[in-house]
């Protein structure tokens, strides 16, 4: 009887998801609205979760996010100017790094929502591209490229653990 109670405390504990499966990768902030109203006169990478863009430029060292569930990714953000940079940007994020000899490549093809950022310009919020594999030492040369709106940026970085 102790045993049975025991189980079905466990269920009910766990039944109402307290010790259910930990949450996936942060939901990606995504649209399907129209994608260009106008020509992007320019795009920039760069990075910020509190709403602050900072630029990313060749050279700079990058930090990885650890994800809940112990992969690793690349958190970036978009910021377009142009006479009318849509709501809605499709978009594609590669980053190239080298594991083991060999050249990994990670992709985020999605389209992101865009937020005002005035005059001109809109930002996306903290997009990641989820590494598949975790590059081989702490701190990694990789390539970050962005293709979006008739424009691509490409930055030479350095990730960190």
């Amino acid at each position: 009887m102790k045993r049975l109670l025991t189980f079905v405390a466990i269920g009910l504990f766990c039944g109402g998801g307290i010790c259910g499966p930990a949450p996936g990768p942060p939901d990606p902030d995504d649209c399907n609205g129209p994608m260009l109203r106008a020509p992007i006169d320019s795009l920039e990478l760069g990075r910020g979760a509190d709403g602050t863009f900072v630029p990313i430029v060749d050279g700079d060292k990058v930090t990885m996010t650890w994800g809940p569930q112990g992969g690793i990714m690349l958190a970036f953000r978009l910021r377009v100017v142009g006479d009318a940079p849509p709501e809605c940007l499709q978009q594609s994020t590669r980053v190239t790094y080298m594991r083991s000899g060999m050249p990994v490549e990670d992709t985020l093809d999605l389209p992101l929502r865009t937020y005002d950022y005035g005059a001109r310009t809109r930002t996306t919020k903290q997009a990641f591209v989820i590494f598949r594999e975790s590059p081989s030492s702490s701190e990694t040369e990789a390539i970050v490229r962005v293709e979006a709106g008739g424009q691509t940026t490409e930055r030479r970085v350095t990730l960190q653990r």
